[in-house]
């Protein structure tokens, strides 16, 4: 078994570290959903934008 970690250490931390990095965007974006942020980047504009076909929700109304 130490000698697989032994091994295998630096891909084990590149793992651990690629993970870690996932698992903290993913948090980051649960936190910012629940806060009602949106991540369209049509600042607003909804009606020009294609990857908001509907699906944006934006927590102020457009002027």
């Amino acid at each position: 078994m130490l000698a697989f970690l032994g091994s295998n250490l630096a891909t084990i931390i590149v793992a651990v570290l690629v993970f870690g990095a996932v698992g903290l965007a993913v948090y980051k974006m649960i936190r910012d959903k629940r806060e009602g942020k949106h991540s369209c980047s049509c600042g607003g504009s909804c009606s020009g934008c294609s990857g908001c076909s509907g699906g944006c929700a934006h927590t102020k109304p457009h002027t």
